[in-house]
């Protein structure tokens, strides 16, 4: 196999790099910026994926592309680049895998497409999207299903992530680990609502061991269909209180943390977000 791995540059993308180079898979990156560790002598095409140039220069002499890049920040990206990045993008890979004769692509969605949708969320379950950056990547998922159901070898593999977390991310697992070790934590409301994560180094192997199933007309052990679609998730899902206290055994903190009412909370937040 030799690899394209768009958003190659990010938290997920660098641990799918360290694996592939450890089993010798010839890879090739297109990021908006450049790796910040040591590619090693990778190819590191810096462009965006909605510009057909910058992907066809990046697909040159591959036979498969991993699609990691997406718009995906919680704040500061309005509708229309939610739906350029994660749609529109999708539409331009396609577009360019034609033309550059590749046949495979893993796409990399996201649970968000279920959104309000009832439970429970098996992959053929309706989808119900409540944001843009769910509706975007439902979006980007249909382009790859009519992608590959023009036939001719096309394949196409979606995982639907929950919230990946792991070392070298900085985002809100790691906020809420800091928080707890510092001992400044506090729980707002019961903490009842139940999280789904996923951690990166199980994610990225089992992406792996999915794609690599031979693509079958009707899927059975050890196949897949063309166009397949896999939630990915690690159990147990557990309400945001029993992480927190999880976590808290892990660091060696004991007690309770602090509990705040949500009126309180709420209350306190209510200038910050007039602001």
């Amino acid at each position: 196999m030799k690899l394209l791995i768009t958003g190659g540059a990010g938290f997920i993308g660098r641990y799918f790099v360290e694996l592939l180079q450890q089993r010798g898979v010839d890879i090739a990156v297109l990021d908006l910026v450049k790796p910040a560790w040591d590619a090693g002598g990778m190819p590191c095409h810096v462009g965006d994926v909605r510009e057909p140039q910058a992907v066809r220069s990046a697909l040159a002499g591959r036979d498969a592309v991993l699609h990691l890049a997406a718009a995906h920040h919680d704040f500061g990206i309005d509708r229309d680049t939610y739906f350029a990045v994660n749609e529109q993008g999708s539409r331009v890979r396609c577009q360019e895998m034609d033309r550059a004769g590749i046949r495979s692509v893993c796409f990399f969605s996201s649970v968000a497409v279920f959104g309000d949708a009832p439970e429970p969320h098996h992959e053929d379950a309706p989808t119900s999207p409540t944001n843009p950056y769910g509706a975007s990547k439902l979006a980007g998922e249909m382009v790859f299903k009519s992608w590959g159901e023009r036939g001719q070898g096309r394949s196409c593999l979606v995982v639907r992530p929950t919230i990946t977390f792991g070392p070298r991310n900085f985002a809100n697992m790691y906020s809420l680990i800091r928080q707890i070790d510092s001992g400044r934590f506090a729980q707002v409301g019961e903490g009842a609502i139940v999280k789904s994560l996923s951690y990166v180094q199980n994610i990225v192997p089992a992406t792996m061991f999915l794609w690599a199933k031979p693509v079958a007309e009707v899927a059975g052990a050890g196949t897949r269909r063309a166009f397949e679609v896999y939630n990915f998730v690690d159990k147990p899902d557990l309400p945001s209180a029993e992480i927190a206290r999880v976590i808290a055994a892990a660091l060696g903190r004991r007690g309770v943390p602090v509990r705040v009412p949500m009126w309180v909370a709420l209350a306190l937040a209510f200038p910050f977000d007039v602001v």
